[in-house]
Parts: structure tokens; sequence; C-alpha cells
């Protein structure tokens, strides 16, 4: 499939329905596809590092997806992601695609070094990176030092951020706490402290995130968190 025929099927197929949740993010042109097809549009063109470089030059939510999808992990390179990160402006291209290919490549570890960076994008990089660390790592791979090294630094610093990063620092520390059994009570104590968060959408007082809910929400369900599937196993 050449660049042509993919931003043709994407102006083809676009719904402004489904414009609405990315148009905080600012990019200059939304086509409206659900993710769900865009995945399955990636899975048919397979790896394809040129024609993703293509794709990531318009400022577009969609193509900007798509080429996070058709870099093959194995081979993309460190510039790429962290222009992947700047270019992502901390939208779910971020959550939904780019940690996966982080976790997946060979600089794995490099989220790591954005706990303390300067550009916000990296920072919520770091700690969107975190939550797909802890949640799909082996147990026996993951850095538990880094882990409490990050929930004490969302501790200190989660006032001093945006919503942007309160949100993904929040979802960093449910993800730790279900997922990581010797991160759960740190956690825990993390989540009481932090307390409630206001989401990205719908901010109103009926719509607030507290991770101490969610992890008493889905602690014990073993469908939602890993430490619950291996106390289910014992």
């Amino acid at each position: 499939m050449t660049y042509e025929e993919i931003i043709t099927y994407l102006t083809q197929n676009g719904e402004d329905k489904f414009k609405k949740p990315y148009l905080i993010y600012g990019f200059e042109t939304i086509y409206g596809l659900k993710i769900t097809d865009l995945r399955a549009l990636a899975k048919s063109i397979g790896y394809n590092h040129e024609l993703a470089v293509e794709l990531r030059k318009k400022d577009a939510f969609e193509p900007l997806f798509l080429s996070v999808l058709l870099e093959d992990p194995l081979l993309v390179s460190q510039e790429t992601l962290e222009d992947f990160i700047k270019k992502s402006r901390r939208s779910p291209i971020v959550d939904q695609a780019l940690t996966d290919l982080i976790l997946k490549s060979k600089h794995h570890n490099l989220f790591k070094a954005w706990m303390n960076h300067k550009d916000v994008l990296f920072r919520y990089g770091c700690y969107a990176t975190s939550s797909t660390y802890f949640r799909m790592t082996p147990l026996d791979q993951i850095d538990v030092s880094f882990g409490h090294m990050l929930l004490d630094q969302i501790k200190t610093t989660l006032l001093d951020e945006d919503i942007y990063i309160q949100n993904a620092m929040n979802n960093a520390v449910v993800m730790a706490g279900l997922h990581v059994p010797e991160l759960v009570d740190h956690a825990y104590e993390i989540a009481h402290h932090i307390g409630h968060v206001m989401p990205l959408k719908a901010k109103n007082s009926c719509n607030i995130q507290s991770a101490t809910d969610y992890l008493d929400r889905y602690l014990k369900e073993p469908k939602y968190s890993r430490v619950a599937k291996l106390k289910q196993t014992q």
C-alpha cells in the first residue's frame, strides 16, 4: 500500500464522530477513524520503515499512529522513538502504540531516563510507558527498584505537573499496584497520598479518578490484575 493509497483510505473512511476525542491535542488533521481500524490496516501492511517515515511527515493523528505501528521494534532507532514522543503530543498514540514499540525495542530502558526530563512530552512518555511496563513485562524482568523510585517521584511532584501528566502518573500507580506484587503496598501508599485526580475529559465532581478506588476495585480480580491472578494459582 502506498502513502497516497493510505491517505485516500483515511479520507474516505473517516467519520466526524470519531474526531472529537483527539481535538484537544491540536493536530493539524484528524480523519476520524477508530483505533481498531488503524490496527487492522497496519497489520495488513506489515513493518515498512520507508512508509512510516512518509506518514509521520504529516501533522495528522491517524498517519502518525500508523507510522508507529509500521516501525519494526527490532530496528527502530532511539532518534525515531524520541521523534515520536515529540510529535505525538501526549495523545493516545503514546499510550496505545508507542509505549509498546519502546518496550519491544532494543532501547526498552530509554523511558526510565525521561522521568526528570525538562520537556513535559518526555516526562509524559516516561509515565505512560511505565504503566505498560508494569502491566506487560514479565515479573522476573521488572526493575523493582525503579518502580519504587517512580512511585516516590509521583508522590513528590504530581502537584507540580499539568493534568496530562497527573493522569499518566495516576495510571502508573494503578498499574504498579495491580500487576507487580512487590509494589502493591507502595502503590497504595502513594494512591492514598495523591487522592483524586481530575480527568482529561468531562471535568466535573462526578468524574474524578482515585488510584485507591481502582486498586480496591480490581486488585482481587484476576481478569484485571496480575497480582490477583498469581494469588489465584497459589
